[in-house]
Parts: structure tokens; C-alpha cells; sequence
């Protein structure tokens, strides 16, 4: 439930689904996992964030709902690498470009591209070479992350109309730049540890594999400290923060 695992490594999947996926679920906030065809069975007001992470294929109905009612309402959509890229007939940056409301030049990378992330500042590399790959070649967006050696915007944000657009032209990587990018779209975060967090039906449930001192957030603004230890898991109540179950 809490630690990915997967037999047989793949270049891009790696950085992809067990690193991305897993980072994203240790920000403190919480998030569920949907499949692309069933987001027009959610319930997208509960969201102020929705994540494409692997979404490499779109028809263009799906595309059409997506720019018509998932981008709206004050929410960051962030695409997590070329979200879109094939409506399944043919490969068309176009439709990223579309999507993600960017310009994009495609580059040719023959070596391991690494990625600089600026606030908070750290990097990640690949193993391989990645193509394709493209870089934001757009100034009118807020650079977040740079491709090195060559230092072009990478990932970046894109304020519109009536939402924020954040791509991802190789995957991102790091729980503290998800939580940063989940932060500025304005979501609660319960813990800032990198445990996994998760909250329904009134409860709280951390696990920790490190354990030590935390701070939890409510969603009603209370604080609660507490001291875990490692590799324990815990229940608590939403509203008091008392620990119902260990």
C-alpha cells in the first residue's frame, strides 16, 4: 500500500510511476487515483489540483472535456511529461501544446538529461537519454525547474484565465517540489515529513517509515504534535487529532 515496487526497470517509467507517483502521495496532501476515463465521473469541485502523470494518450473528446471543464474554477492542472502527446492515430506536439497552453520547441538530447529544480532548490537526473524532449520556450511563464546542461526552462507555470497550467517537459521528480506546486495551488497540507498521508470519512492515517517528531495540520487550523516510531502507522481524528487507532 505504501512502497511501489516493481520487478523489471523501464528508462522513463521509472522516473514516471515509481518515482512521481509515490513522491506525489508524500507531500501531506492528499490525493486520489483516477483513471483518465472515469474523470468525467468525478467530482471535480473537491480538487484545487489534478495531476495527468502518465496521460500519454487523450482522444479528442477527452481532450475537449479537459480544457472545458477540468481547466476552470481556479485549478492547477499539472502535466507530468507530454500529457496528451497521441489522440491514438498519430504523435502531434501540437496537442500538447494545446493542452498545456505553452510554446514548446522540440531538442535533441543525445546524453542523460538531469533536471534543476529552483525553489526549493535540488536536482534529479535520468539514466538514459529521453526523446522525445522538448523545453518551454515561452516568456510568459514562471520557470520552476531547468534542463542542464543547457539551463531552458524545463518545467515551468502558466497563469490563464481561469486556471493555472503547470507542465512537466521531463517528469518531475521530488516531494518537495510536488508540495511546493501543491502548496501555491492552495491545497491543504496535513505533513510536511514526506510520510504517507491520507484522510476520508473524518479520519487522519499517517505512516511513517522514519518515524520522530510531527506537526500536523488540520483542516480546521489546529496543530498536533506528535512522536512516532519508525515504521508505525497511525489513525486519527480529523477534527481533535486524537490518535484513535496505532
Amino acid at each position: 500500500m505504501f512502497y511501489y515496487l516493481k520487478s523489471t526497470p523501464l528508462p522513463i517509467f521509472i522516473n514516471v510511476l515509481d518515482h512521481s507517483t509515490e513522491q506525489a502521495m508524500r507531500t501531506g496532501v492528499i490525493g486520489d487515483h483516477v483513471y483518465d476515463f472515469d474523470l468525467e465521473r468525478v467530482n471535480l469541485d473537491q480538487y484545487k489540483a489534478v495531476v495527468f502523470m502518465n496521460v500519454y494518450k487523450l482522444t479528442d473528446s477527452q481532450r475537449k472535456f479537459i480544457l472545458q471543464k477540468v481547466a476552470g474554477k481556479g485549478r492547477t492542472l499539472v502535466w507530468n511529461y507530454l500529457s496528451g502527446y497521441t489522440n491514438g492515430e498519430r504523435l502531434d506536439l501540437d496537442f500538447v501544446k494545446a493542452l498545456t497552453g505553452m510554446r514548446l520547441e522540440r531538442i535533441n538530447l543525445p546524453q542523460a538529461p538531469s533536471v534543476e529544480f529552483l525553489q526549493p532548490a535540488y536536482s534529479y537526473g535520468f539514466k538514459e537519454s529521453v526523446d522525445p524532449l522538448v523545453v518551454i520556450n515561452d516568456n510568459t511563464v514562471e520557470p520552476l525547474a531547468t534542463l542542464q546542461p543547457s539551463s531552458k526552462p524545463i518545467i515551468a507555470r502558466k497563469q490563464l484565465k481561469a486556471y493555472t497550467s503547470v507542465f512537466c517537459a521531463l517528469p518531475l521528480n521530488g516531494t518537495e517540489g510536488f508540495r511546493e506546486i501543491f502548496r501555491k495551488a492552495g491545497c491543504h497540507i496535513y505533513n510536511e515529513q514526506n510520510d504517507f498521508t491520507y484522510a476520508h470519512s473524518g479520519l487522519i492515517l499517517l505512516h511513517t517509515k522514519e518515524g520522530g517528531e510531527r506537526t500536523i495540520k488540520l483542516k480546521n487550523g489546529k496543530l498536533v504534535t506528535l512522536h512516532l516510531e519508525k515504521g508505525v502507522t497511525i489513525l486519527l481524528d480529523g477534527l481533535t487529532g486524537e490518535v484513535v487507532l496505532k
